[in-house]
């Protein structure tokens, strides 16, 4: 599927204004920057969304920046699974950021993605530090 501004834009409207929706679901789509960005920045002022699945999906640094941010903001996400989406060291060490200070994550998935020895450390780094995530799969 191809998004196009208007659909990330009524995405976006409806995770904040309906709090019924708890869980998202993108897989092989082409998302552009600022798409990330709105639905990010959707999912950190709803307390309704529990599960983020974007999977074969490219995530550049932008997004890793945003995904981060959403993470520090957002009260109630308990799973982030991210598989396929070509995720480096520099997304990965954006997205951990997030990671140290979600409250609610207890479930990480990041399998199939393209960080080395750097994100890794960064994500051993941060689960030190948080204290709700309870499964890690790589």
């Amino acid at each position: 599927m191809t998004f196009s501004d208007t659909k990330a834009d009524n995405l976006a409207r409806a995770l904040i204004n309906n709090d019924t929706i708890t869980e998202l679901v993108i897989k092989k789509s082409k998302l552009r920057k600022q798409h990330i960005q709105q639905i990010c920045e959707s999912m950190g002022a709803t307390e309704a969304l529990q599960y983020l699945r974007l999977e074969n999906v490219s995530l550049l640094e932008s997004a890793g920046e945003a995904i981060g941010k959403a993470l520090k903001e957002n009260v109630s996400l308990k799973s982030l699974t991210l598989v396929d989406a070509v995720i480096g060291d520099r997304v990965m060490m954006q997205i951990v950021k997030g990671i140290r200070e979600a409250i609610c994550l207890e479930y990480i998935e990041l399998r199939d993605n393209l960080f080395e020895e750097p994100g890794f450390m960064g994500l051993i780094s941060a689960m030190r530090v948080t204290k709700a995530c309870r499964v890690l799969k790589l």
